[in-house]
């Protein structure tokens, strides 16, 4: 049996190009990326790589939905887990599609589909003895 844990949102995400796998490189935190790796190496905590895409988006090339590059994207981003080191085990990788959209009030449709265009994570810290650290964002 295992315990449920404490589930972490983390606020930096991957963005992705328009109906793309491609990283959009401008909006990658990659110390936050390689500061979450180091800390899933050192702990017993699991990662979910959560993909997503904006309302109705298709593939540049037209054969692939909303849904498959969502999919795509979140396995991309897994695969960059295990290549840094990351057991597979102790990812789990979900893909919403654009079934999940976030909304943002004021902001151009534009704006707004750029940033569905992600894969996001959340962990779920099972060492609940360690009463663990805030880290800045930098």
């Amino acid at each position: 049996e295992q315990s449920e844990g404490i589930a972490v949102r983390m606020n930096d995400k991957i963005f992705f190009k328009r109906g793309s796998i491609a990283i959009d490189e401008s909006k990658v935190a990659v110390s936050s990326y390689q500061r979450m790796v180091d800390m899933l190496k050192k702990r017993d905590w699991k990662v979910f790589v959560i993909g997503h895409a904006a309302r109705g988006e298709v593939s540049q090339d037209g054969k692939s939905d909303a849904l498959e590059l969502s999919s795509a994207r979140a396995i991309a981003v897994t695969k960059s887990l295990v290549r840094r080191g990351i057991a597979p085990e102790k990812i789990s990788t979900l893909f919403y599609g654009d079934a999940r959209l976030t909304d943002l009030p004021g902001r151009s449709q534009s704006e707004i589909d750029s940033e569905n265009r992600k894969v996001e994570f959340l962990i779920r810290k099972r060492d609940l003895e360690d009463n663990g650290h805030k880290v800045e964002a930098q």
